[in-house]
């Protein structure tokens, strides 16, 4: 759930997050302490959630979190207890087209723990199909191995798209979003099973920007009926977008907004998964013919954003703009709202934490959502508002306040 493009985060924006800055000689301990073996898992099947296979990448002692902590410049109380061990696992899912696929995350396994509760922790945006947790898996799975050294049961899910998934990324596609994380449980739940790992029945979920939206869509889905086999004991979403709605008329309505790469992934993704076929109504020449292989997995973040206008003036069709504010493209704006997650109420005890001065993922959406939960009926829903930060450092200050949360909630 923390620093960047992992489990939580890094979200998207144009600057790299302090853990990327000056930790390379740690990362590179970390990796050479990954010592892989390998034992199989199930045959692949129809049904979702099955576990396919599972890589047992190496055992990691706890004691590094400390330099990579504040290496990024985070302070946290931890209560590191366990070593952990590190796994690459793969497990069916389902994608936007309802096709039983394979997908992968990393699973962390508190080395001598009793009964454990489960966590999955959600990362943010990324461009590059490396950037994850099954990967990188100290680095990107920062969070997750925070948690299981604290004696949690963690998993990262990849998403699809990413690790070894090579189609396209259904970007804040909620259907999908909540499958890979739905799927990704079961599959780690039946690696415990298998394995006698006992597991105590509690089930956290937390993620960071798209992650916060990920975490949502599979809250949602689970409080909905779809059955991991635990209870949903807390939830935390920090900076994540919920009201896509109101994001997007905010954003059409001032083009010199420059989240180009992350309005640039949107609506390539949904022109694909809803079968538009009208990159070039949607966005301006000649990005409407670059953009479908700009988010092919292999382009980092700064890669795309040099190859896009500075501005959403610059990047959208000004034509296609003016239509939809006007409510003239209902099919657009009827895809967006059902990918919104306003429409259900929360029975979970559900944290947003969202920073005040956020212009990424806008603070107001997070006072939308908690408003609309609130009003529908939502018993423990909450609103953490990080004075005076923005997008990326909100993620450094909220760590700490989530663990201890956590724990209050075993």
């Amino acid at each position: 759930m923390w620093p960047q493009g992992r489990g939580f985060y890094f979200g998207v924006r144009k600057r790299q997050h302090p853990l990327f800055c000056g930790v390379g000689a740690v990362v590179l301990c970390c990796l050479l302490l990954l010592a892989p073996g390998c034992d199989s898992g199930d045959s692949t099947t129809s049904v979702t959630g099955q576990l396919v296979s599972a890589e047992h990448l190496g055992d990691v002692s706890p004691e590094i979190l400390s330099p990579l902590l504040a290496a990024a410049g985070v302070e946290a109380s931890l209560e590191l207890r366990y070593r952990v061990a590190v796994y690459h696992i793969q497990y069916t899912t389902v994608d936007q087209d309802g096709r039983t696929v394979e997908a992968s995350a990393a699973l962390y396994i508190p080395i001598g723990a009793p009964a454990a509760p489960f966590a999955s922790t959600q990362h943010g945006t990324q461009t590059l199909r490396q950037n994850v947790a099954s990967q990188v898996p100290i680095l990107y799975g920062v969070d997750a191995f925070i948690l299981a050294a604290e004696g949690y049961v963690a998993c990262s899910p990849d998403y699809l798209g990413y690790g070894s998934s090579l189609q396209m990324h259904p970007y804040l596609y909620a259907a999908t979003s909540a499958a890979t994380v739905i799927d990704a449980i079961r599959a780690g739940v039946r690696f415990c099973d298998e394995r006698s790992i006992g597991l105590n029945g509690s089930l956290f979920l937390v993620g960071y920007s798209q992650g916060g939206y990920v975490t949502l869509a599979a809250q949602r889905a689970i409080e909905a009926g779809a059955d991991v086999g635990l209870s949903l004991s807390a939830v935390a979403s920090l900076s994540g977008p919920y009201d896509l709605i109101g994001i997007v008329d905010q954003m059409l309505r001032d083009p010199a907004d420059d989240d180009v790469v992350l309005a640039a992934f949107f609506v390539t993704a949904y022109n694909g998964i809803y079968g538009w076929n009208r990159l070039a109504d949607l966005f301006q020449s000649p990005f409407d013919g670059r953009v479908s292989a700009l988010f092919d997995g292999t382009h980092s973040f700064s890669a795309v954003r040099a190859a896009l206008p500075p501005t959403i003036g610059g990047l959208l069709n000004s034509d296609f703009v003016g239509r939809y504010l006007r409510g003239e493209e209902p099919d657009v704006r009827a895809a967006i709202a059902e990918n919104t997650l306003l429409d259900w109420t929360p029975q979970a005890p559900l944290r947003l934490v969202h920073g005040r001065a956020d212009t990424t993922v806008p603070y107001a959406n997070a006072v939308t959502a908690f408003e609309t939960f609130t009003r529908r009926g939502a018993p423990h829903v909450e609103l953490v508002t990080m004075e005076g930060l923005g997008h990326e450092s909100t993620i450094a200050v909220a760590i700490g306040p989530t663990l201890a949360w956590f724990r209050s909630q075993l």
